[in-house]
């Protein structure tokens, strides 16, 4: 990852054994199977945006980062503002 602000790129690395979820037989699940690169690049792709953009992405997980998830999420529809580079804020509905 380069910001414009930074002398050098971020290079972030993850252990594809780390990742890879696996079902109950202990055989990686099909995605794992089928496209593992995929897989572990959208993990390292979110690590680096988090370490690159803390205050904008620290709370970002890639679904291939959890392994279980106890907390139910609300099933009402969430209001989300974006603000672009000029400070502009755009409100919308995700439903």
């Amino acid at each position: 990852m380069f910001r414009e602000n930074w002398r050098e790129p971020l290079h972030v690395e993850v252990s594809l054994s780390e990742y890879m979820k696996k079902n109950s037989e202990g055989k990686p699940t099909r995605a794992w199977a089928e496209m593992p690169a995929t897989m572990i690049r959208k993990v390292a792709l979110v690590q680096a945006l988090r370490e690159a953009f803390p205050d904008k992405y620290q709370g970002l997980y890639d679904a291939a980062e959890i392994q279980t998830v106890d907390v139910k999420l609300p099933d009402e529809p969430v209001k989300v503002e974006a603000v672009d580079e000029a400070g502009v804020s755009e409100a919308f509905d995700k439903s």
